[in-house]
């Protein structure tokens, strides 16, 4: 971070790449991460309502060249070592959350984005969890995914009662993602009963009060 130092704008979030050539040194997936939060900090600053054409073309464009400029292992979780690995989900998750808060349900087609990224964030917990080591819960009981899966949980559920809940045509695979997500935080309840049981609860409610929704 003193070779590389850490941004306060935009535009220091991700290195130059015009023409290929970048002198920025290679960064983990903590520093990463660290950039990630400048971003979704300046996104919550910015909300939908009040953020102008040209602050959502920037916010959109700087999350864009961020997701680009990942390294394929962070991105596809092969070859993260075990010590990473947390720090490697948790990067995923959020940068689907920005893409979430960036477009959010009142853009025209922010719903299907928001749902879209829901979807990765499910196959990001699928991928770890196929993985992970009966005992190993450094990193779904990471306290600090509650937020994302939380959210991703919510909106899967608002879906659910859109269209019609139990009755609701393919609704079935619907249930099932809210399902993982619940079960996500179920190994995060183990070290963090207060946090992840309240989520959990409000999610059930959300969904009419069915807890296997």
């Amino acid at each position: 971070m003193v070779v590389d130092p850490f941004p306060n704008s935009l535009d220091g979030l991700v290195p130059s790449t015009m023409m290929g050539t970048s002198q920025s040194p290679q960064r983990d997936a903590y520093q990463h991460l660290c950039k990630l939060a400048v971003l979704l900090g300046r996104i919550l600053h910015h909300p939908r309502p009040q953020r102008s054409s040209t602050e959502s073309m920037d916010l959109d464009l700087a999350l864009t060249r961020f997701l680009l400029n990942i390294p394929k292992p962070y991105r596809s979780m092969i070859g993260v070592s075990p010590k990473e690995m947390p720090t490697v989900l948790l990067l995923g998750c959020t940068t689907h959350a920005c893409t979430i808060f960036l477009h959010g349900r009142d853009e025209q087609d922010g719903e299907q984005r928001s749902v879209k990224a829901v979807e990765n964030i499910l196959t990001l917990i699928r991928n770890v969890s196929s993985t992970l080591d009966p005992d190993d819960d450094r990193v779904l009981g990471n306290p600090l995914l509650a937020p994302t899966l939380f959210m991703a949980a919510r909106i899967l559920c608002h879906r659910f009662v859109s269209q019609g809940g139990e009755t609701g045509n393919g609704n079935g695979t619907v249930r099932s993602q809210v399902e993982i997500l619940l079960d996500a935080l179920g190994r995060m309840e183990e070290g963090w009963p207060k946090l992840a049981g309240l989520m959990k609860t409000i999610i059930c409610e959300d969904a009419k009060g069915d807890c296997k929704a």
